[in-house]
């Protein structure tokens, strides 16, 4: 019974060695190759532009045929589009307080002067 114990334990220190030496060669493998993945991404993003610039160039050559906006079947085509009413510009400056900033503004003025003379206060009696 004592060699099956010794089997089993020798077993999953195997296994653990193996996982550990596993996981070093890995991270020793990613650590080498960190310039390699740096220009990866770059050459990712520049992959990207040059879809973008194809699928531009695409769109660029695209002609439509006009007979298309001649056809009866388009022409027969209702417009249920409901024109929109102009309505009043809103505020000049729409974060500025309701009720008037000059309000707002002297309001501020006057705390700030009387926090001003309190903290000369404060600071000539220490």
């Amino acid at each position: 019974m004592f060699k099956k114990n010794n089997k089993i334990i020798l077993l999953i220190i195997l296994i653990v060695l193996v996982f550990v030496a596993y996981r070093f060669l890995r991270k020793q493998d990613n650590l080498g190759n960190s310039s390699l993945v740096a220009e990866t991404g770059q050459v990712k993003q520049s992959a990207i532009g040059q879809e973008l610039l194809t699928a531009l160039s695409k769109l660029k050559s695209l002609t439509l045929d006009e007979n298309f906006f001649k056809d009866p079947v388009f022409q027969s085509l209702n417009d249920f589009s409901v024109p929109i009413a102009s309505q009043d510009v809103g505020r000049a400056n729409p974060f500025s307080p309701i009720g008037g900033s000059s309000v707002a503004v002297s309001s501020k003025s006057s705390k700030s002067s009387e926090s001003s003379s309190d903290d000369t206060a404060t600071d000539g009696s220490e």
